[in-house]
């Protein structure tokens, strides 16, 4: 260890679908999908012992690099991706698939798909409904 925090090597375990720390405690999950074209990132797991040391950050961008370095798009199912990594390297939104982010936020706000692209998307108007305000606030504050 130094300065208290574990120098953790992350191995891709292309098997298991995962990346893992050497010891295997510490892993991100994810599934193929289209022909694998987009990896679907649906589980980060760090044990107790081994959090605050930035190792799930540290799983996420191997995902994150390996995914842009074979062409893939990602879909951050998992919420440690969606709502803490993505928020806080937003460089990293750049390989994100949005078509899929745009079905997350239907499920949420209970609209199409189309609309709610629209709503966050697309330029504000003048005036957004407090609706429109409601979900491009919520997609902010997700993603």
């Amino acid at each position: 260890m130094e300065g208290g925090r574990e120098n953790s090597k992350i191995v891709w375990n292309e098997a298991e679908k995962r990346f893992e720390s050497e010891d295997k405690k510490a892993f991100i999950q994810y599934h193929l999908r289209n022909s694998g074209k987009v990896m679907d990132i649906v589980h980060t797991y760090v044990p107790s012992s081994k959090r605050g040391q930035g190792l799930a950050s540290h799983l996420c961008i191997s995902a994150f690099n390996h995914a842009k370095l074979h062409s893939m798009s990602v879909i951050p199912t998992c919420s440690y991706v969606s709502e803490t990594f993505l928020v806080r390297n937003p460089s990293w939104n750049t390989v994100v698939d949005l078509s899929k982010i745009s079905d997350i936020l239907a499920a949420i706000s209970g609209r199409p798909p189309n609309e709610v692209l629209d709503v966050v998307l697309l330029p504000k108007r003048e005036q957004p409904s407090d609706d429109e305000e409601a979900l491009a606030k919520h997609f902010q504050d997700v993603y």
